[in-house]
């Protein structure tokens, strides 16, 4: 039985030692494992999980970064901000993904493709050097195919800049690179379901953004034509005013005018005239259709406004 004992004894103590040496070795991990085994999931979080179809691999990243969807003064606690010029709904930050819970407004979607883009920046942060080398050049490859679109890149720092682009390939682009579409299917069963969050609580936002755009534009180029039509029309009114007295005090003086230098005078005075008229009226014409797309622009802008109250306010 002594044997037996010692036997056992000395199993344990390797097993302990094992577990030292990996826990030396794979910090990350055990913090991984510990976080997730203390973590007690709430109900509304695991909808999202399954919601957003993730892998065994990436159901263990995101319940060890202990997600949280979290009402307008806790998001403020944790993440700092609800800027809504750049919706930011979601941080990852000491290791937990915190999402501004909009679940209840009509933004179908929204929460999904938050928390799969903080979601992405857990997994980055546990990419290793090798892996992060070789992502980097495709994921620049799709930054250069439409900047614009990560336009809010520039203000990040080379690192903060690379997680960034890579949770917004991953949670917004469809149109992905062989090498990308492989490791996305690490995390994402599938990754379009993902993008279709993503388009799906962001178009209406963006269709309205796009037609303030157009209006905008519409509007500034119409007042530029206003303003320089006001001005030819004014000083041509002056000077065919000026021109018609003199056109008068001629014909009030005797032998100023012959009769066809009378006629001819007096057809170009009127031609002017009209001229002028048709001028004006075209004038009017561009009043009305800028006071009209002024109505249409503040229209439109009240829906926009209403869609960052909706967000400043959330669920507070």
């Amino acid at each position: 039985m002594k044997k037996v004992a010692k036997i056992i004894f000395l199993i344990f103590a390797l097993g302990v030692f094992g577990a030292s040496i990996y826990v030396i070795l794979n910090p990350g991990t055990t913090r991984d494992f510990l976080n997730q085994l203390f973590y007690k999931e709430p109900a509304e979080v695991a909808t999202v999980r399954e919601n957003l179809g993730l892998t065994d691999r990436a159901s263990f990243i995101f319940r060890s970064s202990r997600p949280s969807l979290e009402s307008h003064d806790d998001f403020l606690r944790s993440c700092g901000t609800t800027e809504s010029s750049t919706y930011t709904l979601g941080c990852y930050s000491d290791g937990v993904i915190h999402v501004y819970n909009l679940s209840s407004l009509d933004f179908p979607g929204l929460v999904e493709s938050t928390s799969a883009h903080e979601f992405l920046h857990a997994v980055w942060e546990r990419l290793d050097g090798a892996e992060k080398s070789a992502l980097t050049p495709e994921l620049e490859k799709i930054y250069e195919k439409d900047p614009s679109h990560f336009a809010i890149l520039s203000v990040y720092s080379d690192e903060n800049r690379l997680s960034e682009l890579y949770a917004r390939v991953g949670s917004e682009i469809a149109d992905l690179s062989a090498p990308l579409e492989e490791h996305f299917k690490n995390y994402f069963k599938d990754q379009d379901k993902i993008v279709s969050y993503y388009t799906s609580y962001s178009a209406p936002i963006k269709k309205l953004e796009t037609e303030l755009g157009e209006m905008k534009q519409k509007i500034d180029s119409l007042n530029s034509e206003i303003t320089e039509k006001t001005a030819e029309y004014q000083s041509r009114l002056a000077a065919l005013n000026s021109a018609i007295s003199d056109f008068n005090n001629c014909a009030n003086t005797a032998d100023c005018f012959s009769a066809a230098d009378f006629r001819a005078r007096r057809l170009e005075l009127s031609t002017e005239k009209s001229a002028l008229d048709s001028l004006n009226t075209e004038l009017q014409e561009k009043v009305v259709e800028y006071n009209t797309l002024v109505d249409s622009y503040n229209e439109t802008l009240k829906s926009r406004r209403a869609i960052d109250e909706l967000i400043e306010k959330g669920n507070s």
